[in-house]
């Protein structure tokens, strides 16, 4: 598929190049190609789904958060102080 010529560039009788298009190649790559792309984007989601619904089953946390005191709003360590004091 990739081999393919879907865009030449030849020489014509003159000597000048030209640019060959064959836009039935380009149409079938698109058409391959953004279907396959799409089923890949979603069968990661699917794995990642399943692996962290796995996870919080067995009570284990998987976030960008873990460790940190969510509940509150804020973002850090549970016990670390405030990093500037309320004036």
């Amino acid at each position: 598929m990739m081999s393919t010529d879907m865009i030449r560039f030849q020489s014509n009788d003159s000597g000048k190049p030209e640019r060959i298009v064959h836009f039935e190649a380009i149409q079938f790559y698109i058409a391959l190609s953004i279907p396959l792309t799409v089923a890949t984007f979603l069968a990661w989601y699917g794995v990642y789904w399943c692996s962290v619904f796995k996870e919080r089953r067995k009570g284990n946390v998987i976030s960008a958060f873990a460790g940190h005191d969510v509940e509150s709003g804020r973002v850090g360590p549970k016990h670390a102080p405030d990093p500037l004091p309320a004036l």
